[in-house]
């Protein structure tokens, strides 16, 4: 008989903290970061990673990520330890005046627990990325570092939990068979010492 197996759409979405990639070099003085016809003194590194959680392969994924405030120059570009998978992402800028740069993103398919990586290199102050993603029937999670550690604690404390309590039910189930056992073995004794009727 082939065991029922449940559908689980879940796409999740993690905030890294933001890598201020400039706060270094200040300590040596004055300094500039150079791109083409644009300078800055201020650049801030955002990455975002991506992972299908769930049990099945996930199709025509759109993402927006949004970069809140004023920044004449932002980048993005995508990693992942797989290279088809990376090389499937299509990233592109939308047309934006500089304030609060979007970058839209399209994957055809996405495979249980494959995961890839958003860099975004900006300058100015640090922001939170937003993420829009909407799939039919698929529950998206965005999350930050410390939600993640949180989450895995509480998962963590429920196998701890469940685990002792499996421990108990077998130590209680193991004294009940060993006191029947027991019984069983001194009635036999009382069976065998009796007199012949």
């Amino acid at each position: 008989m082939a065991r029922y197996h449940r559908e689980k759409r879940l796409l999740r979405f993690v905030l890294m903290d933001v890598d201020d990639l400039s706060s270094t070099l200040r300590q040596h003085g004055n300094f500039e970061f150079k791109f083409k016809d644009y300078t800055t003194s201020q650049l801030m590194l955002s990455t975002i990673t991506v992972r299908n959680t769930g049990n099945c392969s996930l199709r025509d994924i759109s993402i927006t990520v949004k970069l809140p405030g004023y920044h004449p120059f932002a980048q993005i570009s995508c990693s992942s330890d797989s290279e088809a998978l990376a090389s499937e992402v299509r990233v592109t800028a939308l047309p934006t005046n500089g304030t609060s740069p979007e970058f839209a993103a399209t994957l055809p398919f996405f495979n249980p627990n494959e995961r890839f990586s958003f860099k975004i290199l900006y300058d100015g102050p640090s922001s939170v990325c937003e993420i829009s993603c909407r799939l039919p029937d698929t529950a998206v999670s965005v999350l930050t570092v410390s939600d993640l550690i949180r989450l895995n604690s509480r998962r963590d404390r429920w196998k701890t939990l469940t685990s002792m309590l499996l421990a108990a039910a077998l130590a209680c189930g193991g004294a009940l068979l060993g006191a029947h056992s027991y019984d069983v073995v001194k009635k036999r004794g009382a069976d065998l010492s009796a007199p012949a009727q």
